[in-house]
């Protein structure tokens, strides 16, 4: 399992056409993360510690821990899956260029 550490407003490439972003973390009661996957329709995901949910047919996602303002996310992917932090990617990777504010809505949930 790939482990990687996002804060709200960070995101995460793999494949070609995939975008993942952080929106909003809750801590409390019912500690969980939202985000927004960017190869489906504008609709937000949120899931707590511990749970896991599949991306594609390929990548499954748990999230690991959520602490100090950040989550760990655990990825299971293929080994030929790259998963890229937003800060290491090629500038000409093809959704490098779009806009952050396309990606997300920052409203509280």
């Amino acid at each position: 399992m790939l482990v990687l550490t996002r804060k709200p407003g960070e995101r995460l490439f793999f494949g070609e056409l995939h975008v993942l972003e952080v929106i909003s973390l809750r801590i409390g009661h019912s500690t969980s993360f939202r985000f927004f996957l960017s190869s489906e329709s504008q609709e937000h995901h949120i899931v707590n510690i511990g749970e896991s949910i599949n991306l594609t047919p390929y990548i499954k996602l748990t999230v690991v821990r959520i602490e100090r303002g950040q989550t760990r996310l655990g990825f299971d992917a293929p080994k030929s899956m790259r998963i890229l932090r937003e800060e290491i990617t090629e500038r000409d990777h093809p959704l490098r260029r779009r806009d952050k504010s396309d990606l997300r809505n920052n409203e509280e949930y």
